[in-house]
């Protein structure tokens, strides 16, 4: 009896040794896959570091142009407040001269009055 119980464990250990291998061999399969994969992730991304190679300066000389930009327009701002300021100053003068003449004319008008009075009596 003996002889059969060897027979039969001798039988499961071809039996998982088969199985084994099956496994290694599908380990192995799978393995290949995930290599391919990795193969083809890695050319994806290595594409992608020379598209990202290409537009970093790209960025960066935008981004020291966005900041020339911003000192223009800082000194462009300043000449324009400058510019509206003496604009206002001009308007200022301005009124003060039509008021001035205002008053003139009013004065010649009374002036004009009297010397027609004056004449009219003559």
């Amino acid at each position: 009896m003996p002889e059969t119980g060897n027979k039969e464990v001798l039988e499961a250990i071809k039996s998982l040794d088969s199985r084994v291998q099956e496994n290694n061999e599908a380990i192995q399969t799978f393995a290949t896959h995930v290599d391919e994969r990795f193969s083809s992730v890695d050319a994806r991304f290595s594409k992608i570091d020379e598209q990202f190679a290409k537009i970093v300066p790209i960025v960066v000389n935008t981004q020291a142009d966005i900041t020339d930009l911003k000192d223009r327009f800082a000194r462009i701002e300043e000449s324009q407040e400058k510019n509206f300021g003496k604009l206002d100053e001009f308007v200022e003068i301005i009124n003060r001269h039509e008021a001035e003449i205002a008053a003139v004319r009013h004065a010649y008008d009374r002036v004009q009055e009297r010397l027609d009075t004056m004449e009219a009596k003559r």
